[in-house]
């Protein structure tokens, strides 16, 4: 069955980054950290058999540079595409899912700041997507990413996620669109100099590499 991995970013640049990161560390720090876990994240499912990863990037940013990214460190392009957006971040989630599920059976959809994410956990949610339309990691802070599905449907457009409730609301969507739905574990994303402290106390070095290595220079 043919799976793919979208991983929705934009190019780590200086001052285009994580606003709070960047409010902490500074905007070249952020920007390292940014590349890093761009990296790991890269790393890691390009060398998974079977799996399609899709780098969805904004319309306004080329994609080459991303491929660039790959060659100079290593990373394997095989398996590695990229998809320009359409417009602002839930316009560019569901276009991303609308496109590859013509191709792919099971879609997967994660943000650059979950470098830790690992291969046992995508192949929980691709198992999942066996028996459910809709998969999800809960976050702490009431979002849920990542997520996958196997039938498109538009969950996102008009859902605010910075806002209280986000989750029920994406679920009551499902529902309407007459899919079943599963929440799987709780993951945290990297969005301030503390998630990158909780990083370094809860994972082993060497599953984000590039990651650390970009923290230890802060």
């Amino acid at each position: 069955m043919k799976k793919c991995l979208l991983v929705l970013t934009r190019f780590p640049t200086i001052g285009k980054v994580k606003t709070r990161l960047a409010q902490s560390i500074g905007d070249e720090h952020a920007a390292d950290i940014q590349k890093g876990m761009l990296l790991d994240i890269l790393n890691r499912f390009s060398r998974v058999k079977d799996l399609t990863t899709i780098i969805v990037h904004p319309n306004d940013e080329p994609a080459e540079p991303f491929f660039n990214l790959c060659s100079q460190n290593g990373i394997p392009q095989r398996h590695v595409r990229t998809l320009s957006g359409v417009g602002g971040m839930n316009e560019d989630i569901v276009y991303g899912y609308e496109q590859s599920l013509v191709e792919f059976q099971k879609v997967a959809l994660m943000g650059s700041d979950i470098p830790h994410y690992t291969e046992l956990e995508l192949d929980t949610l691709f198992s999942a997507l066996d028996e459910v339309d809709v998969v999800y990691h809960p976050s702490a802070d009431d979002g849920c990413c990542p997520h996958g599905l196997r039938k498109f449907a538009d969950l996102w457009t008009g859902n605010n996620s910075r806002t209280p409730g986000y989750i029920q609301r994406w679920e009551e969507k499902a529902k309407e669109n007459g899919l079943s739905f599963r929440a799987l574990s709780q993951v945290f994303d990297i969005d301030r100099i503390e998630d990158l402290e909780l990083l370094a106390q809860q994972y082993p070095p060497h599953l984000c590499p590039f990651t650390m290595e970009a923290f230890q220079k802060i």
